[in-house]
């Protein structure tokens, strides 16, 4: 049963470097949802959408890009302040995985390509939300996103370089599968509030 169980394993999932970038590869999928899903979608809080929304919807196109066009201006005061640093400083490790899986994607590591890809996927959720009306584009999102990458290259280096080509594949294939059982309940909850997104999204466009 154990030779069994090892032959299927090293079937389906062989140890070496092209099974590696595959399962990298559709970990960056994977995880680009769940980003989109919570930063443009809000997890399917229908709360939260409507919320955005009735707050932007009476601004116009221009004033809502100059909103937050100056970077790291955190408006108001207190607790709601230390809110806004917090999210900037969380904003700095959302995007590091991604800057983990582009260093096993490509053969070579090359880290003003991958933080170009990084800063061109953070530009698309920025300009989704200000077409959707969804949330608020913010300049400083783009700066702390890339951020975010180049923390990631710095972990590959670090750590993940110099694990083994066999322990990356198990512990990819683990965290795929965590994932895809998010994708999947980020799916459920759109669907449930799908009415409620589309409602803004046919009003706004």
């Amino acid at each position: 049963m154990k030779e069994k169980l090892k032959s299927l394993r090293e079937k389906y999932l062989p140890y070496d470097e092209v099974s590696l970038r595959r399962l990298a590869l559709a970990t960056t999928f994977m995880f680009s949802w769940i980003l989109v899903w919570a930063l443009v979608f809000k997890l399917g809080n229908e709360v939260l959408l409507v919320g955005n929304y009735t707050n932007l919807k009476d601004m116009t196109l221009e004033e809502r890009i100059l909103w937050d066009l100056i970077p790291f201006n955190y408006r108001g005061e207190g607790e709601y302040k230390l809110k806004l640093i917090m999210d900037t400083v969380l904003n700095c490790f959302v995007f590091a995985p991604l800057g983990v899986t582009f260093c096993y994607i490509f053969k070579k590591v090359n880290v003003w390509r991958n933080a170009a890809i990084c800063l061109a996927f953070s530009i698309g959720v920025e300009l989704l939300q200000l077409v959707t009306i969804l949330g608020n584009p913010a300049t400083e999102d783009l700066i702390t996103n890339t951020v975010g990458c180049f923390i990631g290259f710095g972990l590959y280096h670090l750590i993940f370089k110099r694990i083994s080509i066999k322990n990356s594949v198990r512990t990819l294939a683990v965290v795929n599968t965590l994932l895809a059982i998010a994708g999947i309940f980020a799916v459920v909850t759109l669907a449930m509030s799908g009415e409620t997104i589309i409602g803004i999204i046919s009003r706004t466009l």
